[in-house]
């Protein structure tokens, strides 16, 4: 298609919000929070490609973006309002979960073992890494992930510990990721 949608408004800092695009063949639609709040008039058949699908930065030209996706939903029919907001309110293949409103943080981990200084040397092929995570509503998982692909879910959730992750320079944990209630 090659156009570009966008609102007016700024999104907040440390918020989370959610963002849906429709496209129904002749318009653009923006939603905010399950709110319309912009379209463009276009026409046309989307754009194709080889390459791997993107989601939050462009590899080509070195953009990304700094913050947390989570809840992706691709359909391959356009949505209304309607759905947009029901969307809004339920998990990924799941049941309704709390309401916006309802969940005014977003949480926070923090890893306390093997070192809280930001950098941990070791000679063991693996290592166990632990800590605390927290959300006004709740943490009902913590996920990691290091900078050779490798993934996974802690055991526990406001205090949580992932074992046996590599723990070579290339593999060494980057990330993890606490979940709301």
């Amino acid at each position: 298609m090659g156009a570009a949608e966008t609102a007016a408004a700024t999104l907040p800092a440390n918020t989370w919000t959610h963002l849906a695009v429709a496209y129904d063949g002749s318009t653009i639609r923006l939603y905010v929070n399950g709110a319309h709040v912009s379209s463009v008039a276009k026409t046309g058949a989307l754009m194709t490609s080889a390459n791997a699908l993107t989601i939050g930065g462009d590899p080509f030209y070195g953009q990304f973006f700094k913050g947390w996706i989570d809840e992706i939903r691709i359909y391959n029919r356009a949505i209304g309002a309607a759905e947009v907001q029901a969307d809004m309110n339920k998990a990924v293949g799941g049941t309704p979960t709390t309401t916006p409103s309802s969940d005014t943080q977003a949480p926070t981990v923090s890893i306390t073992s093997p070192s809280m200084t930001g950098s941990y040397s070791t000679s063991a092929s693996t290592v166990t890494v632990s800590g605390t995570a927290s959300d006004n509503v709740g943490v009902t998982q913590v996920t990691w992930a290091n900078g050779a692909g490798g993934t996974g879910t802690t055991t526990g959730t406001t205090t949580w510990s992932a074992s046996g992750i590599g723990s070579t320079a290339a593999t060494s944990p980057s990330r993890t990721r606490p979940r709301s209630a």
